[in-house]
């Protein structure tokens, strides 16, 4: 499990609108290890809020660097369809 900051979760889940999943906030070692639905949120909270965006992804890749973090962002906005809802 993750090392989320309860405000930092409360900040993602309401800009998400809803509560994050156990399988969402399940440490991945590396960005490519990331799930379907950690990249899910990933792809909508880098559209809604950058802030909440580094906040989830610092806590599920805690060795992310900001530069990393960044450049997997706008690979992301690239790549993946915007979220609908």
């Amino acid at each position: 499990m993750s090392q989320l900051e309860d405000h930092h979760r409360k900040m993602i889940e309401r800009t998400l609108g809803r509560s994050l999943l156990e399988e969402e906030l399940r440490e991945a070692p590396t960005l490519d290890a990331l799930s379907d639905a950690q990249l899910a949120v990933i792809n909508k909270l880098s559209r809604l809020q950058i802030i909440a965006y580094l906040n989830y992804l610092r806590a599920v890749v805690p060795h992310v660097t900001m530069a990393q973090a960044t450049e997997f962002m706008n690979h992301i906005q690239r790549v993946m369809v915007p979220p609908r809802d």
